[in-house]
């Protein structure tokens, strides 16, 4: 299996640069017209060429190949970032089998030793920094020696195009996680929602569950009951086979296959959390249920008729739990609903 996580913008002290060869850091921009006067840094793009006669995307894999003792003091691509999660991804699955996926340089495996740049998807960023989709990169893509396994991506929905377009040879089979209301356009990838009150960088939660599960394996629940509990409200849902073993022993059941946009509830999410679970009573506070659907519920939904089992046409929320096996029952005066399994 292949790991896929977006990059960062905040870097870790004491990240590396490439240099020029008098001696100056480049530091790699989206727009190096627009970047501010500096007399100790030189502004680059990546593809454009270097002072050796290569393009700086050429001159990197060539550095390499041959770093000797490192001069520059480049970081591996899973250690320039201030966030852990990206060593614990390495850590889990292997750096031969963890991407970053750059804004700047494209799909790059954990090990390769990557200079300090200041590239982004993100709309807040200075202009600068922000690549936009007309601009011209040669990013690096999926290499055809792991083309055949299946790849997990952790990331925002920015940086999902980029990561379509650079692993579409793949033959394994690719999993999109995300996080807001409405999927993500990513033609050929199995969605699943994560489901979390995280709003800003979900993804770095999403991805330490999933190196969790996966490090559990076929683990007893019963060792790790904090972690159930936590699951049990807020779950990644994981596709992959070899870890299905893990996802039981939480409670989980089979991920559900997202439905296409035109046909979607705004209560699907409902619908594929509780899919997920076989518990046989399960209660859920509105504010958790809000959170699983990314938007409030209506006032409405303060009686107990918005929560009644008979399915009628006009009610969508009571197709979504009974769809998932269960029927629903308001608690009175606690906002909190109890589900219990009907089949």
């Amino acid at each position: 299996m292949i790991v896929v996580i977006q990059c960062a913008a905040k870097k870790r002290v004491g990240a590396g640069f490439l240099r020029m060869q008098d001696g100056r850091k480049v530091l790699f921009v989206a727009d190096p017209a627009g970047a501010p006067p500096s007399s100790e840094l030189v502004y680059a793009r990546p593809d454009d060429p270097s002072d050796t006669n290569m393009t700086w995307r050429e001159a990197l894999p060539q550095y390499n190949r041959n770093p000797g003792a490192n001069p520059p003091g480049l970081y591996s691509a899973a250690e320039p970032y201030a966030k852990p999660t990206y060593g614990l991804l390495a850590k889990q699955f292997g750096t031969d089998r963890t991407y970053i996926l750059s804004a700047g340089w494209g799909l790059i495996g954990a090990s390769l030793m990557t200079p300090c740049y200041d590239i982004t998807f993100s709309m807040v960023a200075e202009q600068y920094k922000r690549r936009r989709k007309a601009d011209f990169y040669r990013d690096l893509r999926l290499s055809p020696s792991v083309a055949h396994e299946p790849i997990v991506f952790f990331g925002g929905k920015d940086y999902v195009p980029l990561f379509c377009e650079l692993t579409k040879e793949a033959k394994g089979g690719r999993t999109v996680f995300y996080n807001s209301g409405r999927a993500p356009e990513a033609p050929g990838c199995l969605l699943e929602r994560f489901v979390t009150t995280t709003r800003t960088n979900w993804h770095y939660e999403c991805a330490r569950k999933f190196a969790a599960i996966a490090a559990l394996g076929g683990t007893s629940a019963a060792r790790v009951p904090d972690m159930a509990v936590e699951e049990h409200y807020c779950r990644p849902e994981l596709p992959v086979a070899h870890l299905a073993g893990a996802r039981r022993s939480l409670g989980f059941d089979s991920p559900v296959r997202s439905r296409s946009r035109d046909t979607m509830s705004v209560y699907d999410p409902l619908r594929d959390h509780l899919a997920g679970f076989q518990f046989r009573d399960l209660e859920l506070s509105f504010a958790e249920i809000e959170a699983i659907l990314g938007r409030p519920l209506p006032r409405s939904a303060e009686r107990p008729q918005w929560w009644a089992n008979q399915v009628r046409p006009g009610h969508p929320q009571r197709e979504a739990w009974r769809a998932a096996g269960y029927d629903a029952f308001l608690i009175a005066g606690s906002r909190k609903v109890k589900f219990r399994k009907t089949h």
